[in-house]
């Protein structure tokens, strides 16, 4: 039978466990370059997400609008909760 070596411990193991070893290796591998991909891909979309407006509409200002906000603040401050819903 064919032995190889363990680097780490010195040990011998056979063909099988060596494949075995191998491939574990190979699907560790694998899975890092899926998630990696994914933490790309996911980060490209939603920066493309946010700039849609802008390249369909232009640089306006669409949903964020800080006088809406202060005006609904001051509302909810004279007001109360209850008047708003």
């Amino acid at each position: 039978p064919i032995l190889f070596v363990r680097r780490s411990t010195g040990n011998v193991m056979s063909a099988p466990e060596a494949a075995e070893t191998a491939c574990r290796l190979l699907f560790k591998l694998i899975i890092v370059f899926l998630q990696v991909f994914l933490v790309i891909y996911f980060a490209y979309a939603a920066y493309s997400i946010r700039l849609y407006p802008i390249k369909e509409y232009g640089m306006l200002i669409h949903e964020f609008d800080p006088w809406f906000n202060y005006r609904a603040t001051e509302y909810l401050a004279e007001h109360g909760l209850s008047k708003i819903f």
